[in-house]
């Protein structure tokens, strides 16, 4: 996606890179039925935890490490 975000999804503001893309903006991602991201590492968890939240995303393919970061990273 190339866009910046918090853990809670939120895209973040003034960062200069977010001009230079060519890229659907990551808010117009949650008007499409299906959107699949497709990451793995665990270093990558709490990334695609903050996709998960901030809605860009809503199916993933990843490995069984990553889902189990992620899944440890999601309070009770």
């Amino acid at each position: 996606m190339g866009y910046f975000f918090d853990e809670q999804g939120n895209v973040l503001e003034d960062i200069k890179l977010h001009e230079e893309l060519i890229s659907i903006r990551p808010e117009k991602l949650r008007d499409i039925p299906m959107v699949i991201g497709v990451a793995g590492g665990t270093v990558k968890a709490e990334a695609i935890l903050a996709a998960l939240k901030g809605q860009y995303i809503n199916a993933l393919v990843t490995n069984e490490a990553t889902a189990t970061k992620i899944l440890e990273l999601i309070p009770n």
